[in-house]
């Protein structure tokens, strides 16, 4: 017998928080998911919404803005410890009435990474929308008198940036789900940079650090920067989580449409 799909969210007595039931509702339509409305009370509201998620088997948790009222001051920690995925919901939040159909990963290549990526595939495949495979590489531009020269500078900035494109491209290969995935690489970025770049987007996927518990979200500084300032919602992939909302059972069913790249670096 198949479990129904269950969107827990947790909703703030002490203030009208729309946000986290709007972002719910809408990862519900696109997980075919049925919505559970969690009342955040007592000394421990995360410990509550963290019992409330594993109770009902959730393949998500939603929970409402980072930066204001109660729930707010917990819900840097809610993700800590989590075995499902957990959705933030930025301050202010409207649904959009076209569904979330632009959906980005941030994207790093290391298994994490890679989890996130194929977690943000089958959302773009079930929503029937575009992804959007973001990844950030440093770069430090020389300057001063020992700087070399500026063809030798361009150069090396161009190699860094294909090899961050190859990079995002082997970890898209095994996907098939007949979507068009827009890489950008943002060469030199900043976590300002990235979190600019959710205007573009109706959802983020990130991966968790790689340190940490099996099975559970441990943000790192990019994840916790995006939680607080991105300008679309964010959902954070536990380590090693199963696929979200039987998203394996959408790519098998796309499988040999074919994926096809546009390269979009800077």
């Amino acid at each position: 017998m198949t479990l129904a799909r269950r969107i827990v969210v947790g909703i703030d007595p002490a203030r009208v928080d729309s946000e986290p039931l709007a972002l719910a509702t809408q990862i519900a339509d696109l997980l075919d998911a049925s919505v559970v409305k969690v009342t955040v009370t007592g000394d421990s509201p995360a410990r509550g919404l963290h019992e409330a998620a594993m109770a009902n088997q959730a393949a998500m948790l939603v929970i409402g803005p980072s930066h204001s009222g109660p729930l707010g001051s917990v819900a840097d920690r809610v993700p800590h410890g989590s075995t499902c995925p957990v959705a933030l919901a930025p301050h202010s939040y409207h649904a959009p009435e076209s569904g979330l159909r632009r959906i980005g990963v941030a994207f790093v290549d290391t298994p994490e990474g890679r989890a996130a990526l194929r977690h943000a595939a089958g959302l773009a495949a079930r929503a029937g929308g575009r992804l959007q495979v973001i990844t950030v590489v440093e770069w430090f531009d020389p300057t001063g008198m020992l700087a070399p020269p500026v063809e030798l500078v361009e150069h090396e900035r161009r190699q860094t940036v294909e090899l961050a494109e190859m990079a995002a491209q082997r970890a898209l290969e095994p996907i098939s789900a007949g979507l068009t995935p827009l890489v950008v690489v943002l060469a030199g970025g900043t976590t300002d940079e990235l979190v600019d770049r959710t205007r573009t987007l109706d959802l983020l996927v990130s991966g968790s650090r790689s340190h940490g518990p099996l099975r559970s979200v441990l943000l790192g500084s990019v994840s916790r920067a995006l939680a607080h300032h991105a300008h679309c919602p964010l959902i954070v992939i536990p380590r090693s989580t199963d696929e979200v909302g039987g998203l394996d059972e959408v790519l098998r069913e796309r499988e040999g449409e074919g994926l096809h790249l546009e390269r979009h670096p800077r």
